[in-house]
């Protein structure tokens, strides 16, 4: 049994909370900013959406109930911006919420059967749109034009992150939510048969995709952690963290870095405006790597617990979610890096809770 079937029964406990009305928050179409993804309390229903209006410096937190009169959800995922519209991946309420990008306002909501433990969102085109899910050990094909579930396509366990390239679409197999959880690929699906072509072997556990300057695809998997009866690591059973890289020309992968300690694991990468550079945070501290040098060399440039990590596409300045507590507000930090790669903190703002994600409209 998988430990994400005993997670999808607790959506039952959410919070049922009556919504309050509160003044709709208008900001310039929330053109001048970024939005951030606040997860929530797993099991307390108070996932929500805060934006930072870069114009006037102020971060607005809940606009989705601000501007819906709404709760929107248990367990706030993942969220991508497409088409004038923001979609949603509420995990535990195994939805997808979808907005208008101007105005926030609620549009549609995507609901399936194959959707029970939604995790990442992609737009294809103006009809079509994929959705990994946990459940399903696949993604699933979405009609955008109804809402409309049409089709699943089976890829390995616990699908996580995606990235389209050409016709293909790529796919981490994250194991993550499985009591074996030893899953180490990225599945190739061809958009236009919907049909599973190849799968690329990496690390155990990928779960993070990125494009680079030249076209090539870096994956970071988390590794296994296995614990032995003291609560201690077991170093004989467990697998370290590593990065991979894929060339999508011969679907062939190449290891490229190892986290020195097996009980570290890279999370939140992200890769600079110029795709020229990664950054990941892993066990208390923020690294960045240069990608366009010969050997894979993370250089630590903060120690910071990050939730989650941006890249301001307009200025390239690092975003930094912090989660402070499970029950509590969150918070981001800006971050200004010179040319040395030395950062300077610029300002830090309240969240919602579990900060776990940065968007911009595009």
């Amino acid at each position: 049994m998988k430990i994400k079937s005993i997670i999808i029964a607790f959506f039952l406990i959410g919070c049922r909370q009556e919504p309050i009305q509160i003044k709709p928050i208008a900001v310039d179409n929330f053109n001048h900013g970024f939005f951030v993804l606040c997860e929530g309390t797993f099991g307390a229903g108070n996932a929500s959406v805060s934006f930072f209006d870069k114009s006037t410096n102020v971060m607005y937190n809940d606009v989705y109930k601000a501007n819906n009169n709404l709760f929107l959800g248990d367990q706030a995922q993942s969220f991508f911006y497409f088409g004038n519209k923001i979609y949603i991946v509420v995990q535990n309420s195994q939805k997808i919420e979808v907005v208008d990008a101007r105005d926030f306002k609620k549009h549609a909501t995507i609901q399936s059967d194959w959707l029970q433990s939604p995790r990442y969102f992609i737009g294809i085109s103006e009809n079509i749109g994929f959705v990994s899910d946990w459940q399903s050990d696949g993604v699933v094909k979405i009609n955008l034009k109804t809402g409309n579930a049409e089709q699943l396509i089976p890829t390995g366990e616990d699908p996580e992150q995606m990235y389209l390239l050409d016709n293909q679409l790529f796919v981490c197999n994250s194991g993550y939510a499985s009591v074996q959880g030893k899953d180490s690929t990225v599945a190739v699906i061809d958009i236009e048969k919907n049909q599973l072509i190849k799968k690329i072997t990496v690390g155990k556990r990928p779960e993070k995709i990125v494009k680079d300057h030249k076209g090539q695809l870096w994956v970071s998997c988390k590794g296994i952690k296995k614990y032995d009866a003291k609560g201690e690591i077991d170093e004989s059973k467990s697998s370290a963290g590593s990065f991979w890289r894929i060339d999508p020309s011969q679907m062939k992968s190449e290891f490229m870095y190892a986290i020195p300690k097996t009980s570290e694991t890279p999370i939140n990468m992200t890769i600079s405006t110029n795709k020229k550079s990664i950054y990941y945070s892993s066990g208390g501290a923020i690294y960045k790597v240069n990608i366009t040098q010969p050997n894979f060399e993370p250089k630590n440039i903060l120690q910071k617990n990050a939730y989650g990590l941006g890249i301001d596409s307009e200025n390239g300045h690092l975003i930094v979610c912090i989660e402070q507590g499970f029950t509590s507000k969150g918070m981001v930090e800006r971050y200004f890096e010179n040319e040395q790669g030395n950062l300077t903190k610029i300002d830090s703002y309240t969240t919602g809770i579990l900060p776990n994600g940065v968007l911009q409209k595009e």
